[in-house]
């Protein structure tokens, strides 16, 4: 069976150095999601909402039933002083994301959802250029440097094209030196048990099972879903997908995973955000 990695002890390192020395600054996150939404945004929901008590950070959080309800709880956010932060937690549609998240000024947008983010995002060009990538871009490419240290020439296989993960990841891979191959709805998946490292970001439950991969692999999985006995799972079919990669292969576990770091890296930029505002934080000579 693969190597689970340790995903907490990279997420304590983080925290030690983003969020811990501004603890004193109690920020406030103003945060909107679906009254329908998936299961996997109650699950990011319930977890925001737990480690903000944990920290010391209010939530604004606006239930939304539609885009008219959603802009207008977007613009209420923008107007309140308290509020330095503003995070989507749900998938409207394509066209209605695009409409909420680019009311989003990029000084509020921790979760780099604005197109003006993105934007910015690809053409940033320091040493800490993943820190603008949304939280689970971030979040990924944290877990791997804390497994492979470098990712020059490594070939990573990402699964998924969506704004909020795929397409994004593979800016910030390719700028990190990976070489990087997208798969999506419409790719054979045959040659991914080639790829050094593969990442699974479609949302759906238990969609890759242990015949695409190959020892040695690292499978970092991003999706959070319930299968049909209602139990929390990823996009692979764990146990044989970590029978596949064997004992050399490394693999996230399904709790503790990626989204306990995204949740890490996300109040990174909500501590990091109030901290530059109120001029306790120094980019320029930020190493994280």
């Amino acid at each position: 069976m693969a190597q689970i990695i340790d995903v907490k002890s990279i997420s304590d390192a983080l925290y030690d150095v983003s969020i811990q020395p501004f603890l004193h600054l109690h920020p406030t996150l103003g945060a909107i999601i679906k009254k329908d939404c998936e299961p996997g945004d109650v699950f990011y929901k319930d977890a925001i909402l737990k480690r903000a008590s944990k920290y010391g950070c209010a939530v604004v959080l606006k239930e939304v039933s539609n885009l008219q309800e959603a802009v207008a709880a977007v613009q209420a956010m923008k107007k309140d002083y308290n509020i330095t932060s503003i995070i989507s937690l749900s998938h409207f549609d394509d066209v209605e994301d695009r409409v909420i998240s680019d009311l989003i000024p990029m000084r509020h947008d921790v979760d780099t959802s604005s197109s003006m983010a993105l934007g910015h995002m690809i053409t940033n060009t320091t040493p800490i250029f993943y820190r603008q990538a949304p939280c689970t871009v971030a979040a990924v490419y944290r877990i791997l440097m804390g497994t492979t240290r470098s990712l020059n020439g490594v070939r990573v296989g990402v699964v998924g094209r969506s704004l909020r993960v795929g397409l994004p990841l593979n800016g910030v891979l390719i700028k990190a030196g990976a070489t990087v191959t997208c798969y999506n709805s419409h790719s054979a998946l045959d040659d991914l048990k080639y790829q050094d490292v593969v990442v699974t970001a479609t949302g759906r439950p238990e969609q890759f099972g242990g015949d695409l991969f190959s020892p040695g692999q690292t499978v970092i999985d991003v999706g959070v879903s319930e299968n049909d006995e209602g139990k929390w799972c990823g996009d692979i079919k764990y146990d044989e997908v970590s029978e596949a990669i064997g004992d050399e292969g490394k693999i996230t576990p399904i709790r503790g995973g990626v989204g306990l770091m995204t949740t890490t890296v996300l109040f990174s930029k909500i501590f990091i955000n109030k901290a530059s505002i109120v001029g306790e934080y120094d980019e320029s000579k930020s190493i994280v």
